[in-house]
């Protein structure tokens, strides 16, 4: 009992000692803190300690660029389709058109979004008013048909149909503002519906050549016809007030 009691009191002042040691001391408080050691296949610490978060999940595989044009956007309403038609058309006015007033009608479309092909045909013109849809009452957007504004059969007797066409860029009562392939490239030309042969009033749309009957040769006298290629999806237009046409028949009621 003796010697258990000598050898207790030799280790408790051995360890007095030890403990006066500052390096002891640093090396025990830190075992006491230091975390345990994680198991075998253990995923790590919980997620929100600080340390031991997670790494975040990885992010879904987006899709390749194509690298091809991007695609048109969808057409609007008929009044954003129209906005765009007549920008288009006063886009060109003053320059020079090696085409002829059909092909700056379907170049005018095509820019705006809607695609105009004309439909066999006598005639460029007749293609595209076979491709639209008559309307009686005119919008911005819409088309203007003619007919006689040149011999196209080299006759020398009237008669020709759909010989000529242009854009609706304005209406204003029987009053209109139109833009067309003419004589000097594109450029605009003034109708008045109810003044049809009043020439200051409407745009000369054929030339006086030697032989040539009187009285039609402004845009109202030989007018045929009103049609659009914009999707009938709005109200009617207002109605205006016309002389009789000279080809005897109402303004957009052009035979077909």
């Amino acid at each position: 009992t003796r010697r258990h009691g000598g050898l207790a009191r030799a280790r408790s002042l051995l360890c007095r000692r030890w403990m006066r040691l500052p390096g002891f001391a640093l090396a025990l408080a830190a075992c006491a803190h230091a975390p345990a050691a994680p198991e075998p296949g253990a995923t790590g610490a919980a997620p929100g300690r600080p340390g031991g978060a997670r790494p975040p999940a990885a992010e879904p595989p987006r899709a390749a660029a194509s690298g091809g044009p991007a695609p048109q956007a969808p057409a609007g309403p008929p009044a954003s389709a129209r906005k765009r038609l007549v920008a288009a058309a006063r886009s060109h006015l003053g320059q020079a058109w090696p085409g002829d007033c059909s092909d700056f009608v379907e170049r005018v479309h095509a820019e705006a979004g809607l695609p105009l092909a004309p439909r066999p045909a006598r005639s460029a013109s007749e293609g595209l008013w076979r491709a639209s849809r008559p309307v009686e009452q005119p919008r911005p957007g819409d088309l203007a048909f003619f007919h006689d504004t040149f011999d196209r059969d080299r006759d020398g007797r009237r008669g020709d149909r759909f010989t000529h066409v242009a854009l609706v860029e304005s209406v204003d009562g029987p009053r209109l503002l139109l833009i067309h392939r003419g004589s000097r490239g594109i450029q605009r030309l003034t109708m008045n519906l109810a003044r049809r042969h009043d020439p200051a009033e409407n745009g000369w749309l054929r030339k006086r050549r030697a032989g040539d009957a009187p009285g039609r040769f402004l845009s109202g006298e030989l007018f045929a016809a009103f049609a659009t290629a914009v999707p009938a999806r709005s109200g009617p237009a207002a109605a205006i007030v016309t002389e009789p046409s000279p080809f005897g028949r109402a303004a957009g009621t052009a035979r077909r």
